[in-house]
């Protein structure tokens, strides 16, 4: 591709390509080219064994490349180096002195729905299994209270992510000002 002599080819590697060192060679073709088609978690069978690939299909340049890139049969604005969908327009994007007010109120949010969630898990169960575990491992064990139990921390997975990922940098930095931190040094 690098000569001009290949426009757009493709190619199949286990999944552990999407990332970790591995995803050094799509970090390239994302650099110097365009990810056009994907699939980054496909089952392959042959003779019996069977593994887990992921399928690119890429252009050297982007005017190369079909116009709407499909990642997993979907249509996607642009497909990363990690074979995600990317949709981030920063054009679009709120400064982050409104960002975080309203993250932290997602925050809150998550986590009423989630300790709401728990508690219907404890409600199913009954005061019963509060004093005795055999009880209580039962319980857990019904089809009603495993997939109550599944859905919260399904809840917990989604708050601590957003937590992780979604709450901006708070406006103004963190910590003392340099003025104020400069008014309490040494005497």
């Amino acid at each position: 591709m690098r000569e001009g002599r290949l426009k757009r080819t493709g190619l199949v590697a286990t999944n552990s390509m999407r990332g970790g060192a591995n995803r050094r060679v799509l970090d390239v073709i994302v650099k110097e080219g365009t990810i056009f088609n994907a699939w980054d978690d496909e089952k392959w069978v042959v003779k019996g064994a069977a593994v887990r690939v992921s399928m690119v299909c890429f252009a050297a340049e982007a005017d190369a490349a079909p116009q709407t890139p499909r990642l997993d049969g979907r249509t996607v604005e642009r497909i990363g180096s990690d074979l995600s969908g990317l949709s981030l327009d920063l054009t679009t994007a709120r400064p982050l002195a409104e960002q975080y007010p309203l993250a932290k109120k997602l925050d809150a949010a998550l986590t009423d729905v989630m300790r709401s969630a728990f508690a219907a898990v404890r409600a199913e169960i009954g005061p019963h299994g509060y004093d005795d575990r055999i009880f209580k491992r039962k319980a857990m064990a019904t089809s009603a209270v495993h997939a109550l139990n599944a859905e919260a921390e399904r809840l917990l997975t989604l708050r601590e992510t957003h937590r992780l990922t979604g709450i901006p940098p708070l406006p103004g930095g963190v910590g003392l000002s340099p003025e104020v931190a400069g008014s309490h040094g040494s005497r």
